[in-house]
């Protein structure tokens, strides 16, 4: 992402942050998700 998704919008700054935290962000909240939808499912 940082390599090429970043620079093909066209961001030019906080690119490392960005990814970073798209990074971050993205597993948390496909496995809430996952746990709501599946593992708690009444």
């Amino acid at each position: 992402m940082y390599r090429y998704v970043v620079p093909a919008l066209g961001i030019e700054i906080f690119q490392r942050e960005l990814s970073h935290a798209v990074g971050i962000i993205v597993p948390v909240f496909s496995s809430y998700l996952g746990h709501r939808h599946f593992t708690f499912k009444s």
